[in-house]
């Protein structure tokens, strides 16, 4: 008995020392597993970013040496950072644009994961060579459900239509393309998204524009960005495009991208007088919110696009709500307005409510630095603004085939406490009455091949306190 419990004992010790040995190399080998690597990535393999994500795990990071990357890429893995080096260059020249049946295909970098972190990387070359109402070139892509992607200090150019086909018929046929698209469903959104510090230019937009945030994207922050160059609008936060009116109205209230920033912008250059989808009409925004709502828009400078920022919506019975735009510098936006709230189109486009205009400085060269087109209610209020207008611009324009048509029981939009370098009390009596006129004399402003947004205005009077802080006062 006492040999067979010593027998007994040394079997349970020996089976203590080898579960205890192997727990602690199983410990050791889920350790290392889950110890974040650094993946080196060169160009010298084909498709070598792919194949690195393929490799990665949550809690990896990527370093995108540089060279040339002839791929699109698929993030999928969450947990993931992608850092390039300058000179990486993911480049679609060779890219057929030809797949129609799913939306990864027509994306250089399509990001479907949480907490996705990409910055430096440059991005170029993918075309669309024919119409397609399903293929939209895009640098990249953020899918629905997406949430805390951050993409800082990306180059995205050179990309989006190749060349506009002179058969091209609005009624039938489609081009878009986007340099940066977040799209999130009304029961699928995107969360927590970043995007800062990126330069797009060059973009040839069709239909569509440079940097957009569509549907339920929600908090999210546009910063620091400089968008150029480009063929239709450069910053757009928009509503009301993934639902119809038989939807309910819950899900149709989701489908708005709302309680956002866009801040510190610079929009410059971009106007839709070369492009087809538009019958080569300037009316492209700087910055546009389409259908958002109670979303932040200021210390941006945009200058020389048709419209600085427009506030509106394209969808009949809707409405754009708690904008605020304030401290932005707007300068020569001259293909149609400075600012304009409400849409344009009474039996197609929806109106404006409880959106405030505060300290911005306007100044125009040619069309009007303030248009109110489908907007009139007191909630809308315009406050502490610099417009100065020159040459033929007009300080103030109400448009009669949309403005016109609204009640002329419903109290006004709330313009108080201006500087208009125009008396406008002839025409507008009702706007001049609460607002003032100053002697305007020189304005310095920057050039448009650069980013510089210094902006020197002389006048007479002593303007402190009113148009933006980006406005120097002599």
């Amino acid at each position: 008995m006492k040999k067979k419990n010593s027998v007994f004992a040394s079997c349970i010790l020996s089976a203590f020392l080898f579960t205890a040995a192997t727990a602690s190399l199983s410990l050791e080998v889920n350790a290392e597993e889950q110890n974040p690597k650094r993946i080196e990535v060169t160009a010298d393999t084909e498709n070598a970013i792919t194949n690195a994500l393929k490799d990665a795990v949550s809690g990896d990071t990527l370093i995108i040496h540089a060279g040339e990357y002839k791929e699109q890429i698929c993030i999928t893995t969450p947990n993931l950072t992608i850092k390039a080096e300058e000179g990486a260059i993911l480049n679609g020249e060779d890219i057929s644009l030809e797949n129609e049946s799913e939306v990864k295909s027509d994306s250089m970098v399509y990001i479907e994961a949480d907490n996705v972190s990409i910055s430096g990387l440059e991005i170029k070359g993918l075309k669309l060579h024919h119409i397609s109402k399903k293929i939209a070139p895009k640098g990249i892509y953020v899918a629905e459900g997406s949430d805390y992607v951050s993409i800082t200090n990306c180059t995205i150019h050179d990309m989006g239509i190749a060349e506009y086909d002179p058969a091209f018929n609005k009624e039938t046929d489609s081009y878009n393309a986007h340099g940066i698209l977040a799209e999130a469903q009304p029961y699928n959104p995107i969360k927590n998204l970043k995007i800062k510090k990126c330069t797009l230019y060059n973009l040839t937009l069709g239909n569509s524009e440079a940097l957009v945030v569509n549907g339920n994207v929600e908090k999210f922050e546009i910063s620091g960005n400089y968008i150029h160059n480009c063929d239709n609008i450069g910053i757009d936060a928009i509503g009301y495009e993934q639902t119809t009116d038989e939807d309910s109205a819950e899900k149709v209230e989701l489908d708005r991208a709302h309680d956002g920033r866009i801040f510190e912008n610079i929009v410059k250059n971009n106007s839709s007088e070369t492009n087809i989808t538009y019958d080569y009409e300037g009316c492209a925004a700087g910055i546009y919110i389409d259908g958002g709502r109670d979303i932040w828009v200021f210390d941006n400078f945009v200058s020389n696009c048709d419209t600085g920022i427009e506030v509106a919506t394209e969808h009949l019975g809707k409405t754009v709500t708690g904008i605020k735009v304030t401290n932005n510098t707007l300068i020569e936006n001259n293909g149609l307005a400075g600012i304009i709230i409400g849409g344009s189109d009474p039996s197609e486009n929806g109106d404006a409510k409880s959106c405030i205009f505060f300290n911005n400085t306007v100044y125009n060269t040619a069309g009007s630095c303030l248009t109110v087109q489908l907007a009139k209610d007191p909630s809308n209020v315009v406050k502490n603004n610099l417009f100065i207008c020159k040459d033929e611009a007009e300080i103030y324009y109400a448009d009669e085939e949309s403005y016109g048509t609204l009640n002329k029981d419903v109290p006004d939009n709330s313009i108080t406490g201006n500087m208009f370098n125009e008396d406008i009390s002839e025409e507008h009596a009702e706007v001049m009455d609460n607002n003032k006129t100053f002697e305007f004399k020189k304005i310095s402003i920057p050039s448009n091949k650069t980013k510089d947004t210094a902006v020197i205005i002389e006048a007479s009077e002593n303007i402190q306190g009113l148009g933006s802080t980006g406005t120097q006062l002599k």
